[in-house]
């Protein structure tokens, strides 16, 4: 990754691990929203011919419940930064589990990111999001706003009011 990554920190005690994220869902064969695969060994590891919608991530651990995954923002193409990142949100229709070699990398049992929408970040070099274990501080995702946000073209954004 360029040096521009050296900006972010780590969280005290814990490593953050580069690695390729594969968009969409596994159920789907990789396509669709949410994180398919996630590939610490290297680009082009993860066997998936039928994945193009990938990027290179910083994946750190936030605390015991957070994981951050950190885009730079150079590195998503216009259509992936348009059709994952642009409203703001990243819906995860269904829960991805972390596989062994993640789980080592980042000092972890075990974690599970449970179906939800969650928050971006973003600013001038990063494209950010932090996903939750057991969907806390997550929207449950409408089964028409995913399929919305799948077959969007518009720049409209839907709104989505926030659990209290």
């Amino acid at each position: 990754m360029p040096s521009s990554n050296s900006a972010l920190s780590d969280p005290p005690g814990r490593p953050a691990v580069q690695a390729e994220v594969i968009f969409g869902s596994l159920s789907k064969n990789c396509r669709g929203v949410g994180i398919c695969k996630v590939d610490v060994h290297g680009e082009g590891s993860v066997n998936c011919k039928k994945c193009p919608c990938r990027a290179t991530a910083q994946i750190a651990v936030v605390s015991c419940d957070v994981v951050r995954f950190t885009f730079l923002t150079e590195s998503l193409n216009t259509f992936l930064f348009n059709r994952y990142f642009r409203h703001n949100e990243f819906p995860v229709p269904e829960g991805f589990v972390f596989q062994p070699d993640l789980l080592k990398a980042l000092s972890l049992d075990h974690f599970i990111v449970k179906p939800g929408i969650y928050p971006v970040s973003k600013n001038d070099l990063h494209v950010s999001i932090e996903l939750r274990t057991g969907g806390l501080n997550a929207v449950p995702p409408s089964r028409n706003l995913l399929r919305k946000r799948t077959h969007d073209t518009s720049g409209d954004s839907p709104s989505i009011a926030a659990a209290s």
